[in-house]
């Protein structure tokens, strides 16, 4: 009998095959260990397509507000840097303020919820205004000085979501006759506060880099 030889061809199709598997069981075993970020990741996302609808619908009367907004402007030397760095961070920083505080609460779901949605909203009516008013440019406009920082504020927003749902849990699990999860919340709230400061470290550094590239980067619009 004739040995049957592989082809090489083959074989490099079975090794592709296997590293495709092993992709697809890591990428399922990371969904399944963050549910709640994916669920929160979907959020954002689908607030930043609602943005962008609506962007769409309003687009006549958005376009003069938003232009005054969203004009990149240079930037200035010393305490100009310092006013542009405060503005940068500023929204994410409240969102941040509004989980932290709502997620000491039993209340905090509705704010986890709310805050990726409406985070997305807004950088989608940005990105729509940029690609509306600016075409190519706006477009390089936006994916080199709008999204990268605004994606890091984003993943900041999102660990605190999971958190304030995590810690909004936890305190309501308090509350119930017989829990017994009842009492030692004081390592749990350590760990809040010690992700809630990697999240506001986060959005400090989108805010920085927002900085460095509206210096760095040409004016497109």
């Amino acid at each position: 009998m004739r040995s049957r030889q592989s082809s090489p061809g083959s074989g490099r199709t079975g090794e592709h095959r296997r590293i495709a598997a092993g992709f697809r069981q890591a990428a399922w075993s990371f969904t399944a260990r963050n549910r709640r970020l994916m669920t929160f990741l979907a959020l954002f996302l689908g607030g930043a397509l609602a943005g962008m609808l609506l962007f769409l619908t309003v687009y006549p009367s958005l376009t003069d507000s938003l232009r005054a907004m969203l004009s990149p402007k240079p930037a200035a030397a010393g305490a100009g840097i310092v006013r542009m760095l405060i503005s940068a961070c500023f929204s994410p920083l409240i969102l941040l303020l509004i989980l932290f505080l709502t997620g000491l609460s039993v209340c905090g779901a509705p704010a986890a919820v709310a805050v990726p949605f409406f985070y997305g909203m807004g950088l989608g009516l940005s990105e729509s205004y940029f690609y509306a008013a600016g075409g190519r440019h706006g477009i390089a406009h936006t994916a080199l000085a709008v999204l990268p920082p605004a994606l890091i504020a984003a993943f900041a927003l999102l660990m605190a979501s999971a958190e304030t749902l995590r810690m909004s849990l936890a305190l309501g699990g308090q509350l119930l006759p017989g829990s017994a999860e009842q009492g030692g919340l004081w390592p749990a709230f350590r760990l809040y506060l010690a992700r809630f400061t990697v999240s506001a470290g986060l959005i400090f550094l989108s805010g920085v880099v927002e900085v460095l590239l509206k210096m760095l980067l040409p004016t497109f619009l």
